[in-house]
């Protein structure tokens, strides 16, 4: 899994130290936090526009315009934590 501190190496073409980093996301309004599970208490209207965009997308990998890639989520959480991450201050984060 790659660091948000590699992405900035890579991408911007900055270095610096995660204590940088991390009081820049707090300038910008960021927060680190747990992200919380999002479709097993959706709305059925958000759940109904999920399952349409996912279904867009499955149709498009079908055609060959698009490449989904699939994670097994019973392996994903050995070692890892995924739900934690960057959001921005006030808003949930979902996954």
């Amino acid at each position: 899994m790659r660091t948000l501190l590699a992405w900035v190496s890579e991408h911007l073409k900055l270095q610096c130290c995660k204590e940088t980093l991390r009081k820049q996301l707090h300038r910008m309004g960021f927060a680190y936090k747990k992200a919380r599970k999002f479709l097993k208490r959706a709305e059925s209207a958000e759940r109904s526009t999920y399952m349409m965009v996912l279904r867009q997308m499955l149709d498009e990998a079908r055609r060959g315009r698009r490449t989904l890639v699939f994670i097994d989520e019973a392996h994903i959480h050995q070692g890892l934590d995924p739900g934690l991450g960057w959001g921005k201050r006030g808003e949930p984060r979902r996954v």
